[in-house]
Formats: C-alpha cells, structure tokens, sequence
C-alpha cells in the first residue's frame, strides 16, 4: 500500500440482494472520502496481484465458496469486509472442520452493518488505525495453512478420496 489507504470492491454479482449490498459499499464510501478502486472487466494475473497489493481493505460482493483471493488479499496486508459472516464461511476459525460451527474470524474480518453512515464511519476508523503488516501478521498466525498449504491435510484430503470416503 505504500502509505497509501485505498479500498477494493470486489466484482459485482447479479442479484437484488447484492446489488442491495453493493449499493450500501458505494455510498459509504463516497460518504467516508476514502480513495477506492471497483473490479470491472478482466485482468490478466500480473493486473489484479498489483490492485491487490495497493489494496488495504476488501469489500466482498457476495458469499464466496472458498475466496482464494481471500487469502492472497490478506497476504498482502488488506482486511476483509462483509454484510454477512456466511459470505466467507470457508474462513472459519475452528478445530472442528468437518461438524457443526459457528461464525468466528480473525481479526482480519469484518462483519459490518448494511447502514451507509455507520459504515463510512467503519471506514474512516479503519483508514486512521490501518496497519498491512499487522493484516499480514494475523493471518501467518491464525490460519496459516491458508498462506503456506498444509501437506498433511493434503495427504489426508488424497487419502479419503482414494479410499471412496470423498467422491
């Protein structure tokens, strides 16, 4: 980010509820004042790793199934925001993978209220305290399997698939 704060609002999805939401986020931010960058069209790898890593807050436009960029927006220093907590269910903290769980996240997520002035406000907070590296720190710490794999998952996941456990 170099110093610089700027929000990514992430690619819009069709639907009255996410339209509804997407609406909120660009009100809030034109309230809040904040620089910001909206994903539209395509972009080749290079492109979107260069606006990730200029990128120091995310706006999710709907409920990812896993949101690989995600993770790579968090390795590069940008914190998470969502209407809803089940729009980054994959991000889950829990020991209990494969069971019931309930919504529980880093620090690096947010779950904010879908209210335009309660939200610039969440953003301009945000803007002032904002530390990437710190962003970064987190997600080593708490998920860590998310930033650098984990092989013995890996091997468990190839190990259920063999023995028919996993189709």
């Amino acid at each position: 980010q170099q110093g610089r704060f700027s929000v990514l609002v992430d690619f819009i999805r069709q639907g009255a509820e996410n339209l509804a939401y997407r609406k909120v986020q660009l009100e809030a931010l034109e309230l809040s004042g904040v620089d910001y960058v909206v994903l539209e069209g395509q972009y080749s790898m290079e492109e979107i790793r260069a606006i990730y890593r200029r990128s120091s807050m995310y706006f999710l436009a709907f409920c990812e199934s896993f949101g690989l960029p995600i993770c790579e927006l968090q390795a590069c220093g940008a914190r998470v925001y969502m209407p809803d907590p089940y729009w980054a269910s994959s991000h889950w903290i829990s020991d209990n993978d494969f069971g019931p769980r309930e919504p529980k996240f880093s620090s690096n997520f947010v779950v904010y209220e879908n209210d335009p002035d309660v939200l610039a406000e969440r953003i301009r907070e945000e803007s002032r305290t904002f530390d990437p590296a710190s962003v970064r720190s987190t997600f080593e710490r708490v998920q860590p399997q998310l930033l650098h794999g984990d092989r013995t998952a890996l091997l468990e996941f190839l190990k259920r698939v063999e023995d028919g456990t996993i189709h």
